[in-house]
């Protein structure tokens, strides 16, 4: 899934002009943007539907969060990894997001998941979803990375207890993968 604009530029001796740097960047930022929902049309069923109709700015931070969210659901679901790496890897998710860790302490550690599968693709590539949404205000992406830690966390705690027994537990288990998404949707709507 490489971005159609993901080509090398040739630079010219001299100082490039303002205006060439603008129309460099939003290049990139098409690419990117381009790239982003190439991988949210591979990892979605419906949803992708629901965010193309948003208005430009809101469905760019919705794909971002949503991408972000794959990546912890990529962890909790792969059938490669077991219950202690699903926790001990979503944790360290948690980290990237909140402390300054960096993406390649959880990249580095599933490389060896096949990337054909698109949710591994978009886990594999969380450094760049990371990048657009450091582009976004401040407060949304607090927002973001508040709720996707939540999500993360708690689904590390379900992979180390396992068993759903009660209602209680499945309440608490959708709170934690479903639940939190609604909370986000709102925060974002309500700043928008």
């Amino acid at each position: 899934m490489q971005g159609l604009l993901d080509k090398p530029t040739l630079e010219l001796p001299g100082r490039r002009s303002e205006e060439a740097s603008a129309v460099h960047r939003k290049a990139q930022m098409r690419a990117n943007s381009l790239q982003a929902n190439e991988m949210l049309q591979a990892v979605s069923r419906t949803f992708a539907v629901s965010i193309e109709r948003l208005p430009k700015p809101m469905r760019d931070v919705v794909t971002t969060a949503y991408l972000l969210f794959r990546v912890s659901d990529c962890l909790e679901d792969n059938t490669i990894l077991n219950a202690p790496n699903k926790a001990e890897l979503l944790r360290v998710w948690a980290h990237v997001l909140v402390d300054n860790t960096p993406v390649d302490s959880l990249t580095g550690k599933i490389l060896h998941l096949d990337e054909s599968d698109p949710e591994v693709y978009v886990a594999k590539h969380a450094g760049e979803i990371l990048d657009r949404l450091r582009k976004f205000p401040q407060p949304i992406q607090n927002i973001i990375t508040k709720y996707v830690r939540e999500t993360s966390l708690g689904m590390a705690r379900w992979q180390e207890k396992l068993d759903v027994m009660t209602e209680e537990d499945m309440d608490d288990y959708m709170h934690n993968v479903a639940g939190l998404v609604g909370y986000l949707l709102t925060e974002i709507f309500a700043w928008y």
